[in-house]
């Protein structure tokens, strides 16, 4: 029993004695908080590369991922190929109009055959301007199979491997940029 009671002085004594430190430590409660950016493209396909891992820190301008492209780099050659098409043809039609504009002014042409002429040139240019943005179309699809990073930040997670297939507009790679980390009382 005299054990007892001469532990437990000795453990009273140790709590006074700590009790009666002084410190002038403050603490507060609070959590860290992260807003993501899920990163993904516009446009499916099976990913063919990807470049960063999960806790990698990044900067702006690295390569992220690329996705297999084919399909799309075989639209920006027929694309390409009808441009060039279309000028090809607009270029003709206003050769002709240019000619048969002088022929109308001498009256050899009739009203009705220069203007059918006239609607023909008008025609072909406006195909150019619609094959100019079928092309820009093409190039903005090409463009989306491979992103970079457009802020620094900390790669959180990768939701595919290289190999799989992702469906349009799914992330691909989940990231956190310092300016999104708040700290929150």
């Amino acid at each position: 029993m005299k054990e007892v009671l001469n532990t437990l002085l000795v453990f009273s004594s140790i709590a006074f004695i700590l009790g009666c430190s002084n410190n002038d430590v403050t603490f507060y409660q609070g959590y860290v908080e992260g807003e993501f950016v899920n990163i993904a493209s516009s446009e499916g396909g099976r990913l063919e590369k990807l470049f960063v891992q999960r806790g990698q820190n990044i900067s702006t301008g690295d390569p992220l991922f690329v996705l297999e492209s084919v399909t799309e780099d075989s639209q920006l050659s027929r694309a390409k190929a009808k441009l060039e098409q279309s000028k090809a043809n607009a270029q003709k039609s206003n050769l002709e109009f240019e000619k048969d504009k002088n022929l109308f002014a001498q009256n050899v042409l009739s009203k009705l055959e220069f203007e059918q002429i006239t609607a023909k040139a008008k025609v072909d240019q406006n195909q150019v301007l619609a094959d100019t943005a079928t092309l820009k179309q093409a190039e903005w699809s090409l463009s989306q199979k491979a992103l970079k990073s457009s802020s620094n930040a900390l790669v959180y997670d990768t939701l595919y491997r290289e190999g799989e297939f992702v469906p349009s507009a799914n992330p691909i790679i989940r990231l956190l940029p310092p300016q999104n980390i708040k700290i929150r009382f």
